[in-house]
């Protein structure tokens, strides 16, 4: 559920700024194959938490989770 979300989060945001796919993509420098993040884009694959944040921070996006979700302090 808060992969699709994160999804949505992302897609929202391009469609903000009025980027492409390919934009996002050539904003990533290189860092993850072109094809991983169309998959992703179009929910045709998942990706671990490290590549989507790369997503993220190139769109200046932070990730804050709800309490509920947050891990307990040891």
């Amino acid at each position: 559920m808060i992969a699709a979300m994160i999804r949505k989060t992302i897609l929202d945001e391009l469609k903000r700024r009025g980027w492409s796919r390919y934009r996002l993509v050539q904003s990533l420098q290189g860092k993850m194959p072109p094809s991983t993040v169309y998959q992703y884009l179009s929910g045709y694959r998942d990706l671990n938490s490290r590549r989507v944040s790369m997503i993220l921070d190139v769109l200046g996006i932070k990730l804050v989770l709800p309490k509920q979700h947050k891990r307990a302090k040891k």
